[in-house]
């Protein structure tokens, strides 16, 4: 008998990590990453194969198994995983959808892996002729990590494999098993590299748009510097940044209204409001819930279709701005409301929509007509959007481009709307 043992290395390209809600104490907002008995962050070998299995296709039932009528146990072993330590923090809020602010109580602040955290995952085939078959699934793989999948975390890379064959019909292979065993068969005097197949990895479709800042932008980190008190800027490998997470609220949000306006069926706050205008508790039947995804109760939902990634901002002018609070009845500043926050001047970003499977053209159009929206300034990004901030214009089109893009969508959403496929 053969076994195969593989050492696969991956690197974070985003910030990804698998999250542990039992761990966390009630009283704290923080989702803390999963970490081992040690004390070290962890990824679960659960996660690796679910990755991988998911991106196996036809090929999966024969690599991984099955259960059922005809069970077959996987000849692919997923041994376990060894993370580097980068954990980063980031806060988050939802948005009100009638006061088009903060909810009350939805603050929550998560733990990630940083982007260029290296993974190590272990493998071992026990069936050597299936080898061919799993270095080509690991040279098409886009390894997808932990939750936050459709706001961009969890992205990763393979950046190499090593392996050795230990055979243990032979005297040198059976006391290589019973002697050496541990990481230390996975190490590098112990194996050789593994040139994968030339073949690329699969791609999805990418929409992407580039943008300039018009008037500032804040987006908050939810921290603040220590000896000024300002409210820090959400940034990214230094930059700031449009968090993934940030795009998706808007541009679902701007979605929803676009088609409601048009007294379409859409999910608003997990009620769907159908065309006379009763509303129900239903989520999930709509165009938006269909596009964006959505969470119902008793584990019932559905991953979104399209994945918006972070956007660092280019060539970015971040200076400090000083606010103060009025005091409604004497007219003047309010005493101990004196604050700060840093604001991004000006800076260039791209924005990065992701396709996970097929998106109809009325989403498609949806999403263009969103665009405009904020191209023309109807529509802000960040905070204080409605005292002067959050701003953004649209550089990649010309005026004639723009004006096509607003008559395709404007005909997809007509033919949707009338039921007219022509």
């Amino acid at each position: 008998m053969k076994v195969t043992l593989l050492r696969v290395d991956l690197e974070l390209t985003s910030p990804g990590g698998v999250a542990a809600p039992e761990t966390a104490a009630t009283e704290h907002p923080q989702l803390p990453i999963a970490r081992d008995p040690y004390g070290r962050p962890h990824i679960p070998a659960t996660s690796i194969a679910g990755s991988l299995r998911a991106h196996a296709g036809q090929a999966a039932v024969e690599l991984f198994g099955t259960v059922g009528e005809k069970t077959l146990a996987s000849p692919v072993r997923l041994i376990g995983t060894a993370v580097q330590d980068q954990v980063v923090s980031r806060a988050r809020t939802a948005v009100d959808r009638h006061r088009a602010a903060p909810a009350r109580n939805s603050l929550r602040r998560s733990q990630h892996l940083a982007p260029g955290t290296r993974i190590t995952v272990y493998l071992r085939l026990d069936e050597d002729r299936l080898l061919p078959e799993l270095l080509d699934l690991l040279a098409r793989w886009r390894p997808g990590i932990g939750g936050g999948r459709s706001v961009g975390f969890g992205r990763a890379r393979v950046t190499g494999v090593r392996g050795r064959t230990v055979d243990l019909g032979t005297p040198d292979g059976l006391r290589a098993w019973l002697g050496e065993g541990g990481p230390g068969m996975y190490g590098d005097t112990a194996t050789e590299p593994i040139a994968l197949p030339e073949t690329a990895p699969e791609t999805p479709e990418v929409l992407r748009s580039h943008w300039e800042i018009v008037d500032g932008l804040h987006i908050g980190g939810g921290t603040r510097d220590e000896d000024t008190k300002r409210a820090l800027l959400v940034r990214s490998g230094g930059l700031p940044m449009v968090p993934g997470s940030t795009w998706k609220g808007i541009l679902r949000s701007r979605c929803e209204f676009i088609l409601g306006s048009l007294d379409q069926r859409v999910c608003r706050s997990s009620l769907v409001r159908g065309a006379q205008g009763e509303e129900e508790a239903i989520c999930g039947s709509c165009l938006i819930c269909d596009a964006f995804g959505w969470a119902g109760g008793n584990g019932s939902g559905a991953r979104s279709r399209l994945i918006f990634t972070d956007s660092p901002i280019e060539a970015a002018t971040v200076v400090t701005r000083q606010h103060v609070a009025l005091d409604r009845f004497t007219g003047g500043a309010a005493g101990g409301l004196l604050y700060a926050e840093e604001v991004v001047e000006s800076g260039r970003l791209t924005l990065e929509i992701h396709l996970d499977g097929e998106v109809s053209p009325v989403i498609r159009g949806l999403i263009n007509l969103a665009l405009a929206d904020i191209h023309s300034g109807l529509t802000g990004i960040g905070g204080a959007t409605t005292r002067g901030l959050g701003t953004l214009r649209r550089t990649d089109l010309t005026p004639e481009q723009a004006e096509g893009e607003r008559t395709s969508a404007t005909w997809a959403l007509l033919h949707h709307v009338t039921g007219d496929a022509a």
